[in-house]
């Protein structure tokens, strides 16, 4: 409990976040079964995701242990995952917290499929590109996958007079990507989209067809060179976006302060937060 605390108050002062907020993340990680020692181990690589998105540090906690979860991966995987996370962002239509609310409601679902992370964050950039996104991109996808995986008889006809295999010879699904692509080029009709995937998981796998370009381009990103998270983190920090959040923290810090203490010395406080705001206004002119 003291190594957590101290980690907290240390987190507090070097980085872009309170104690307070650095404990509510401890908290998403000892939830996820984690201990004292990997939580503060975790810890120096998700913060950088929280500052690189300027999200919450126990909302990038959220986002990187589910995943690490839903697609069995482990935590010696953690930073290459946060920085896949932030390269889509940044190459596509949405951002870090609208693909963490889609992969909570694709994820366990896309690996039971054997998908794998790749993958789904691909699907998730192209779906962004067509104006869906979050939690609802989740949930088609989802929906699309779980009719792939059990095609009713009339789908699993139409997919077969299509000439689309949706299992490769080992019985494995093939690759999300692949079967979209020869649905495209198949000539498949809205109605038998439709029939094949469900009424509302259709309509947006319908809207796929046409981006099954995106898909491999945000395949081929991710499997290139990522963006680092900690260097964006610190460019978040270095203009004037991060000194208040600096300030902010400053604030949280003497009330803090004041309640363990009391009201001695507020004073002192209060004139080290005003000089070390002004300084750091200064520094970036």
């Amino acid at each position: 409990m003291q190594k957590l605390e101290k980690a907290a108050l240390d987190l507090g002062k070097s980085t872009a976040f309170s104690a307070s907020e650095v404990a509510a993340g401890f908290q998403v990680l000892a939830q996820a079964g984690y201990d004292a020692n990997t939580t503060v181990e975790l810890t120096s690589k998700i913060i950088n995701l929280a500052g690189a998105e300027m999200i919450s540090f126990d909302k990038a906690a959220q986002i990187t242990t589910d995943t690490i979860a839903q697609f069995g991966l482990s935590t010696n995987d953690v930073s290459t995952v946060i920085n896949k996370f932030v390269t889509i962002g940044a190459a596509s239509k949405t951002n870090v917290s609208e693909l963490g609310e889609a992969l909570s409601k694709v994820g366990a679902v896309a690996n039971s499929a054997g998908y794998d992370l790749d993958e789904m964050l691909a699907a998730l950039g192209s779906m962004a590109e067509a104006g869906t996104r979050g939690s609802e991109a989740g949930v088609a996808l989802s929906g699309a996958i779980a009719q792939l995986l059990k095609p009713t008889d009339a789908a699993a006809q139409y997919l077969k007079d299509l000439n689309v295999m949706v299992m490769d010879g080992t019985g494995q699904m093939r690759p999300f990507n692949t079967i979209i692509k020869e649905l495209s080029e198949s000539g498949v009709t809205t109605a038998q989209m439709f029939e094949i995937f469900g009424r509302e998981a259709g309509k947006y796998v319908v809207s796929m067809l046409n981006s099954t370009e995106a898909i491999s381009r945000f395949q081929n990103i991710l499997s290139g060179p990522l963006l680092d998270a900690p260097k964006m983190a610190g460019v978040q920090m270095e203009g004037l976006t991060g000194t208040w959040e600096q300030f902010g923290d400053a604030v949280s810090e003497r009330r803090r302060l004041v309640l363990v203490n009391g009201r001695k010395g507020h004073r002192h406080s209060n004139r080290w937060i005003c000089c070390g705001v002004l300084s750091q206004i200064r520094s970036i002119r």
